[in-house]
């Protein structure tokens, strides 16, 4: 019976610290994210996944960055270009992006040069297609 208590505790305490060295990678892709550091498509990969864990689905603070991360990736030509090679690899990604763009946690950003920078990405065209639909949605 001790033997069963320690494996579960020992468990548990490996489970979370996974969890927190998870949440530090994902933090450290949206600080690069926000500050147009250049991205790889495997670390927006991980942040589009971080949409799937649920045990940050309540993390009201990850859900603030996040979204303001998505945003900020279409800010920069480069980054955008990973997310759209992101999204084209797995196409479940194609919903998180959308959601962020249709109802984002905030407005503080420009739909035209999200729009401008999006056309100037080569090839892509139907992932570009669904974002752009997304985008001219609810225009101010």
């Amino acid at each position: 019976m001790k033997l069963n208590s320690l494996l579960i505790c020992l468990f548990f305490n490996l489970y979370a610290n996974v969890q927190i060295d998870s949440l530090k990678t994902i933090f450290s892709i949206i600080h690069k994210a926000e500050n147009a550091e250049m991205l790889s498509v495997k670390e927006i990969s991980l942040l589009l996944q971080s949409y799937e864990n649920t045990c940050w689905i309540n993390n009201v603070e990850l859900s603030e960055c996040r979204s303001n991360a998505i945003i900020c990736l279409f800010g920069d030509k480069y980054n955008l270009k990973q997310l759209i090679r992101t999204i084209d690899n797995n196409s479940k990604y194609i919903d998180y992006v959308l959601k962020e763009i249709i109802s984002p946690i905030s407005d503080e950003f420009d739909k035209d040069d999200m729009i401008n920078n999006l056309s100037q990405i080569r090839g892509h065209k139907k992932t570009k297609e669904k974002i752009l639909i997304a985008l001219k949605q609810d225009r101010k």
